[in-house]
């Protein structure tokens, strides 16, 4: 059942994504981004890491498989997403990651290229099937089990990070079909046709405490809880398919909340947990490049912790 709602909210959203990278630098889908020591660094300074959460990498669940090398084997990101991965100006975590992974471990010694098939208002539902034909048109699908994959299985990982915007439009009751499609269309086509084999997938943050959704009479935070849920358990029924599977699933529920619940102690304001065009939440519904880089060195440090 859809929620007309939080459509309007969305779609304002949505329309706001379109405006704002509608002067930013065009680059296809299909265009990868190398990360090099000459990429471009975010304007904002960078945000406190405390020391408070050095203790947990906010995996919530991983399962190493025979193909997982490591994160500086990795030369090879194929993300799927919507806006938290690809907004306009704004470095996203997926920006910030890249440019760790280029002045940090051996990593330093290679280029690593994003494949970024993310955009803005995008959702599980309705268009992640195009996003992976777009992939497919680049990489194309492998024919018969003999065939090698065009991309190197231990050398790539994929990531999707998809959801919000199904959680925004669909009741909880409903969001499990939609999760069923992510791994059966999703997943599964990656790792039957594209010979991937390990897999990020990041949970959904706690949207339903951004400004425009505090505007809303709707409680949200059951979709979102519930999505979170069922990623989860769905996330190792696919692991335990093969055991060359990796699958690592990083809770951007957790790391957001944390600043959300104690901003200063990440070098944020109290009136920034609610303001729009604050130091948190750069309009009513997206997260700031200050966020976004709380959220990248998180995901890098559990995966470095997954090492071989």
């Amino acid at each position: 059942m859809k929620s007309t709602a939080f459509l309007q909210t969305q779609g304002l959203a949505i329309d706001l994504d379109m405006v704002k990278s509608r002067n930013a630098t065009k680059r296809r889908a299909d265009q990868p981004t190398t990360a090099s020591s000459s990429t471009k660094k975010p304007r904002l300074e960078p945000p406190v890491i405390p020391e408070i959460i050095e203790h947990h990498d906010h995996l919530l669940y991983s399962a190493v498989g025979r193909r997982w090398r490591g994160l500086d084997n990795i030369e090879n990101l194929v993300v799927f997403g919507d806006s938290t991965t690809r907004f306009g100006h704004c470095t996203t975590w997926l920006g910030h990651l890249l440019q760790s992974l280029v002045t940090s471990g051996k990593s330093r010694k290679q280029h690593v290229q994003a494949y970024n098939y993310a955009a803005p208002g995008h959702t599980v539902e309705d268009d992640l099937s195009d996003q992976l034909e777009k992939f497919f048109e680049q990489f194309p699908r492998k024919k018969g089990t003999q065939s090698e994959p065009s991309l190197d299985p231990s050398k790539t990982l994929c990531v999707l990070w998809l959801g919000i915007n199904d959680c925004g439009r669909t009741e909880a009751d409903d969001l499990e079909e939609i999760i069923e499609k992510l791994f059966e269309d999703g997943l599964d086509e990656l790792y039957t046709k594209a010979g991937a084999r390990n897999f990020l997938l990041i949970n959904v943050p706690p949207k339903d405490r951004c400004p425009a959704a505090l505007r809303l009479s709707t409680d949200l935070s059951k979709r979102y809880k519930t999505w979170n849920e069922l990623l989860q358990s769905r996330a190792k029924i696919f692991a335990s398919d093969s055991a060359q599977i990796s699958v690592f699933l990083f809770s951007a529920y957790e790391v957001v909340s944390a600043v959300l619940d104690d901003p200063e102690k990440f070098g944020f304001q109290e009136d920034d947990v609610t303001e729009q065009g604050g130091a948190i939440w750069m309009d009513d519904l997206h997260m700031t490049s200050e966020v976004h880089a709380i959220v990248a060195e998180r995901i890098e440090v559990a995966l470095r912790a997954r090492g071989v």
